[in-house]
């Protein structure tokens, strides 16, 4: 497998991390993410995203049908979280297709006392920002926004989003969700408002 040098992956980290706060400090905003390793291209962003955010401090849970041939070796060598299958772990990496036959309720949401200790859901979706029948408009507002901004996510169901739109009542309590597509994403963090447009 190629992978980067020491010096080219520090950096390639400080830069994929740099991306991913201005993209959760402008929810709705769409950012670019290569991954490290070409043989990641299809799944680019949310493995960018991994491997930025996932150390041996964090667990891990991504879905069986998410993991590369290459996938061992990466985490092993490269990510070094701890890798599990709870429902509760600190990031999970889910095809839209696994959530939406979930509850958000399913998820670690933190407490009162830390609600910074709440699940972090990275969940690739069919298309992003291309308005198609099957797209559900969002109509975002809240902190890191100026009035509002909209984004398109094809893949995610109406009852997911309907639950986190009535989630927010319970804020700062709730997760953070990252949505990737390739080589794309959005971040819509708890603190974020949503609406569905019609």
């Amino acid at each position: 497998m190629d992978s980067l040098n020491n010096f080219d992956l520090s950096n390639f980290l400080q830069q994929s991390f740099r991306t991913i706060l201005d993209a959760q400090s402008h929810p709705g905003r769409v950012c670019h993410l290569e991954s490290s390793d070409p043989e990641h291209a299809e799944l680019s962003a949310m493995y960018a995203i991994i491997q930025t955010l996932c150390d041996n401090d964090t667990s891990l849970n991504l879905h069986e049908s998410l993991k590369l041939d290459s996938y061992k070796q990466w985490m092993t060598y490269q990510v070094r979280a701890k890798q599990t299958e709870s429902i509760s772990a600190d990031f999970l990496a889910l095809p839209c297709n696994i959530l939406n036959s979930l509850s958000l309720q399913d998820f670690n949401h933190g407490t009162l006392e830390c609600p910074h200790l709440s699940s972090t859901l990275i969940i690739e979706v069919d298309a992003l920002n291309t308005t198609n029948q099957n797209s559900i408009e969002l109509n975002l507002s809240g902190p890191g926004i100026e009035n509002h901004t909209k984004v398109a996510i094809d893949g995610i169901s109406n009852d997911i989003w309907l639950e986190r739109i009535q989630s927010r009542k319970d804020f700062p309590l709730g997760v953070d969700l990252l949505i990737t597509y390739k080589d794309k994403f959005v971040a819509i963090p708890r603190s974020t408002i949503l609406q569905m447009e019609v």
